[in-house]
């Protein structure tokens, strides 16, 4: 009698690791349930291995081993499919969103340039400043309808488009029409001979 309770015992060990082995199959694709495959997966392998160490129930002990293995190894290259995707769509999201940021930034920055005011580069040459003898020649033409404020920041580039330096002029209450000129770069401490081989640029254009 308890070698057929231990027969039945086993059979139904071997039973259960073949229906969990199925089981942590199909948990095995269900997104953000790996672990359960995992787990059920490693229970269906312990079965079916001491299973087949009895010798006992060979074909039900096989196949929970065999679908054991297959839910966790399934259930590994799914998570990682998972995760390569998650981060395929973060990375693109991110690219977008600095997209947007960078756009809105750069129509903040300047949104004033070309709509209410025109900053002509004159370029970097002798001045009459009791800064410097030298400096960037800046005109600031309030091209608006009305009384405004100007702020302008320009940065000095090498060869290679590197920023050197950076230097800012503003414009107090310039009427429609009206042009003011000033100097940038008198208190650089960069050689003259480097800035007057610089690019200039504006980078930023605000009113107010």
């Amino acid at each position: 009698m308890a070698t057929k309770n231990t027969k039945s015992e086993s059979t139904g060990m071997y039973t259960a690791g073949f229906v969990l082995g199925i089981i942590g199959v199909v948990f095995a694709f269900i997104p953000l349930m790996y672990w359960v495959a995992y787990i059920l997966g490693a229970l269906a392998l312990i079965f079916g291995i001491i299973g087949l160490v009895k010798k006992a129930e060979g074909h039900k002990a096989l196949v929970a081993t065999i679908l054991g293995a297959v839910a966790i190894v399934v259930g590994i290259v799914m998570n990682v499919i998972a995760v390569k995707t998650a981060e395929n769509i973060v990375n693109t999201w991110n690219e977008e969103l600095g997209g947007i940021v960078s756009e809105f930034r750069d129509d903040y920055e300047n949104s004033a340039l070309g709509k209410t005011v025109d900053v002509t580069i004159e370029g970097y040459q002798d001045i009459n400043d009791s800064w410097s003898d030298k400096g960037l020649v800046v005109t600031i033409k309030n091209i608006s309808d009305k009384t405004l404020s100007f702020s302008i920041n320009i940065e000095a580039l090498d060869e290679n488009g590197n920023r050197i330096d950076e230097s800012y002029v503003s414009a107090e209450s310039l009427a429609p029409g009206q042009s003011v000129t000033k100097n940038a770069f008198t208190l650089s401490s960069l050689d003259e001979d480097v800035l007057e081989n610089a690019t200039f640029n504006i980078y930023r254009a605000t009113s107010y």
